[in-house]
């Protein structure tokens, strides 16, 4: 008897299964949570724009710890490895590892509204802002790191997946980035409708804007070619020009942060670490302040703490600084807090008080959870001046300059 119920009970349990499988993607499609049976890909193409602008994770470890401070633009003293050069695999690949992969991973992200939009007559502007943005995001990829994946990049996911894709030619990247780029604002149209609208933060869906966004994107990466390719530089230099740049500030592509929280994801991310996260870490560098002086950006730049900086954004006793130009200090580039031969006390420069002595991020422009993130704006046009001075573009140098 008891086997007998054994197999009864089996069998409709397997009756169940089968009947059950006929509907087994919609068993698994959660409607309570993100999947593509439910996520609207203009959502998508919002998580992008605002992906773009980085985290604080790789802002902090990448942006700040290492290539700021390798690049002199900031020194620091309690996170010296991109002072020193010292190798550290985390700080290194923060940034790739944010684009590529993880919970953010724009690149993936925006190959999947692409592969989505692609073909459809309602989105053919939007599939053309994509491609913009992709450009956008695998510069700064070479710029960082030379050969990366690029042409088979983010499809781990897609209907014919590329789990490990080639890596691509830092040469090649720069060749399609010009040609992406070219292609779509070239294919952009001003008078087709908007479908984007306000899922755009950038732009609101302006198609008009997102051409010139294109084109001084193009203006960028063609004169990164100076040095290796300045012919190919000089022809791409000429046709972003031809093409339409920014012609005034209200042109920039921007990502706002309004209301911005030093809490979650809503606040500029370097203006999170400066604001918030490590606020007495990063110093304006002796080499920067120095090649300011007499420039009328430097108040905007640097500020010097009349308190102790360590409070931060929303406390009482953040302070705001002062930004006289003739007070700001850089702090000295090469030194540390170890003790050793190279601690800070033996700088030529040092000052006792020294986390108020030295200028930080200004905290009423930059160091802020709600400052604007900015991706390309009408002072990239300032690269043309640079392109007269090598011989790639015909004109006055200094009226570029005055221009911008």
């Amino acid at each position: 008897m008891k086997k007998f119920t054994l197999y009864i009970l089996t069998a409709f349990g397997l009756m169940g299964l089968a009947t059950s499988c006929n509907d087994f993607g919609d068993v698994n499609n959660d409607p309570m949570n993100l999947n593509p049976g439910v996520v609207d890909y203009k959502m998508e193409f919002t998580q992008v724009e605002a992906q773009i602008c980085g985290s604080d994770w790789d802002v902090w470890r990448n942006g700040c710890i290492y290539t700021a401070n390798m690049i002199q633009h900031t020194a620091s003293v309690d996170w010296a490895y991109g002072v020193f050069y010292t190798w550290n695999d985390q700080y290194s690949g923060a940034y790739w590892g944010g684009f590529y992969s993880g919970g953010r991973a724009a690149i993936r992200n925006i190959i999947d509204v692409m592969n989505n939009w692609e073909g459809n007559p309602a989105y053919a502007n939007e599939y053309q802002m994509c491609r913009i943005l992709k450009a956008y995001m695998f510069q700064n990829m070479t710029d960082l790191y030379g050969d990366v994946p690029y042409s088979e990049a983010g499809q781990g996911y897609s209907t014919n997946p590329i789990p490990y894709p080639k890596y691509d030619t830092q040469e090649a990247i720069y060749n399609d980035l010009l040609k992406e780029l070219d292609e779509a604002q070239a294919a952009l149209s001003t008078s087709a409708g908007n479908t984007i609208g306000a899922a755009d933060v950038i732009y609101n869906g302006d198609a008009a804007k997102w051409k010139k966004f294109a084109n001084s994107l193009m203006l960028r990466v063609a004169m990164r070619l100076t040095k290796v390719a300045p012919d190919k530089a000089k022809t791409w230099v000429a046709k972003a020009v031809s093409n339409g740049l920014f012609v005034s500030n209200d042109d920039n592509a921007i990502v706002r942060h309004t209301n911005g929280s030093p809490s979650d994801d809503s606040a500029e991310p370097y203006g999170k670490v400066f604001s918030s996260l490590d606020t007495q870490a990063f110093y304006i560098s002796e080499t920067f302040i120095n090649i300011l002086q007499d420039d009328p950006r430097l108040p905007l730049i640097a500020t010097v703490c009349t308190r102790d900086p360590k409070p931060g954004w929303g406390d009482a006793d953040f302070d705001l600084g002062d930004n006289t130009a003739a007070k700001q200090k850089g702090m000295p580039v090469g030194y540390d807090v170890s003790g050793g031969d190279w601690d800070l006390s033996k700088a030529p420069s040092y000052q006792v008080d020294w986390r108020k002595a030295y200028s930080v991020p200004n905290r009423t422009v930059y160091a802020r959870p709600d400052s604007p993130s900015m991706l390309v704006t009408h002072a990239d046009g300032l690269l043309l001046a640079d392109a007269v001075k090598r011989g790639l573009y015909t004109g006055d140098a200094e009226n570029f300059i005055e221009m911008e």
